[in-house]
């Protein structure tokens, strides 16, 4: 976790650099919390999750705003790096897509 507001440091800059900083932190914090949440299936369920990413995006927003982001792991300081790893991450689950959609199917079968 790294901190130090640029709103509350009076760091010297554009408003447009403050607001790139706080959304670059912004989106490190929201894919350090929720990477991994895996969805699999129209359900009540994945409304829950999805219900959990809204909730981590005002959480992120907030840390974001006051100056704090979550880095290490796959969140690099670079938040494109962040979504290039990400990425990197979603054709790794690939596999694992085949897999719940095979596990649906089962259920499907039996109901």
């Amino acid at each position: 976790m790294k901190g130090g507001s640029p709103l509350r440091r009076g760091r010297r800059g554009r408003k447009a650099d403050v607001l790139e900083e706080v959304v670059k932190r912004a989106i490190n914090n929201m894919i350090s919390d929720i990477t991994g949440v895996v969805c699999e299936g129209a359900s009540r369920k994945c409304a829950l999750k999805a219900s959990t990413a809204v909730i981590s995006a005002a959480k992120s927003a907030i840390f974001a705003l006051n100056g704090v982001e979550f880095v290490g792991g796959i969140v690099e300081e670079d938040a494109n790096a962040t979504l290039r790893n990400l990425g990197e991450i979603e054709r790794a689950m690939r596999e694992t897509d085949k897999k719940i959609t095979k596990f649906l199917e089962m259920q499907h079968r039996r109901a």
